[in-house]
């Protein structure tokens, strides 16, 4: 299923194959649930996803967030992803990455 999927790729994100990389998602962040929107692909998170330390500094909250992005709009017909927390709009990421609209791959990364 999708969400089995998306799931493995989530946890996946926490802890990268490569040592070059860093996690995308912070270790304790629960996927919710997920769920699609057209071709936007909607996961509810639990708020350990938005902890401040994991995403501070607007070009490490820029690169994980969009590690994320890239990873899940590789999946078939996925365009853009939105991130909920507890079902809600969260605060942008290290008060520079909105989440207040569905996030588009970066096409200069």
């Amino acid at each position: 299923s999708m969400e089995r999927v998306v799931s493995e790729l989530f946890e996946r994100l926490k802890s990268p194959d490569s040592p070059d990389l860093s996690p995308a998602v912070p270790a304790k962040a629960k996927l919710l649930s997920v769920r699609r929107e057209g071709d936007i692909l909607v996961l509810d998170v639990s708020d350990e996803f938005t902890r401040p330390e994991f995403w501070q500094g607007s070009d490490v909250a820029h690169l994980r967030l969009q590690a994320l992005v890239h990873t899940l709009t590789s999946l078939p017909n996925v365009r853009a992803v939105r991130i909920l927390v507890n079902g809600q709009v969260p605060e942008a990421l290290s008060g520079h990455e909105e989440l207040s609209e569905p996030v588009e791959p970066d096409p200069t990364l």
